[in-house]
């Protein structure tokens, strides 16, 4: 994982366990420590003690939890307000399918980005395939959205075919770059992705203008970029 350089050199390694007095005072060692210790987790800590930690991860923390439930529940808030402000006299069940869905896209976002999530969902055995099965069943929130919010008739199945093709290629394609390439491709999608799903050409969905960008930020970015998983208990000193 770290260039040690050539072994005749051993002088210039620098160990996470034994560093030189000369690097004591740097971030670099520092940042070596707590990738280090992140990375020491048990069979215990990352096996799921109930169906919650299926979703969200084992070993979460408390902060973790308000932030991606209660947040999540703001959120979701947020974006039912902005649907009534378009569409004020829809029915109450359509009201409540607008606040759930803003609740999964935000609490998803929260949730696939902490270290709990990270852990559980980039776990030795998780492949394309897995990742790629998360991104499919979402077929369900991108059909809900087309079928009850497409203000065209003609054209709810355009609009489901359409978001579903670009999030599986999309996907694909982060999950196929190289590691250190994932973030930067999953953030040049995404930044092509949000103001393409804004264009006239791309069926209307009044007041759920939100959705799509949500969903691509959840899938893209939170969920398939591999990340390391800090833990709250690593004290990395800087000065």
């Amino acid at each position: 994982m770290f260039d040690e350089g050539p072994k005749n050199a051993t002088s210039h390694v620098i160990h996470p366990d034994n560093p030189p007095h000369s690097y004591a005072r740097t971030g670099i060692i520092a940042n070596l420590y707590a990738f280090k210790s992140n990375l020491n987790m048990t069979q215990d800590e990352l096996a799921p003690r109930n169906k919650l930690d299926c979703f969200i991860g084992p070993g979460a923390t408390t902060a973790e939890l308000v932030l991606q439930f209660g947040a999540a529940v703001v959120v979701g808030v947020g974006c039912l307000l902005v649907f009534r402000e378009t569409q004020p006299d829809v029915s109450p069940q359509k009201n409540v399918i607008v606040a759930l869905i803003g609740l999964d896209m935000a609490g998803g976002i929260i949730t696939n980005s902490t270290s709990a999530a990270k852990r559980w969902f980039h776990r030795p055995g998780q492949g394309f395939k897995e990742h790629m099965s998360f991104i499919a069943i979402h077929a369900l929130q991108i059909a809900t959205v087309a079928f009850q919010f497409v203000a065209n008739e003609g054209e709810k199945w355009l609009y489901f075919g359409l978001v579903y093709f670009v999030l599986l290629v999309s996907a694909a394609i982060v999950l196929i770059v190289p590691s250190y390439l994932q973030r930067p491709t999953a953030m040049t999608l995404v930044a092509t992705l949000i103001p393409a799903s804004m264009s006239k050409q791309v069926p209307q969905t009044p007041g759920m203008e939100w959705f799509l960008p949500l969903l691509f930020i959840k899938l893209l970015v939170s969920h398939l970029v591999k990340e390391t998983p800090f833990r709250p208990d690593v004290k990395a000193k800087q000065s």
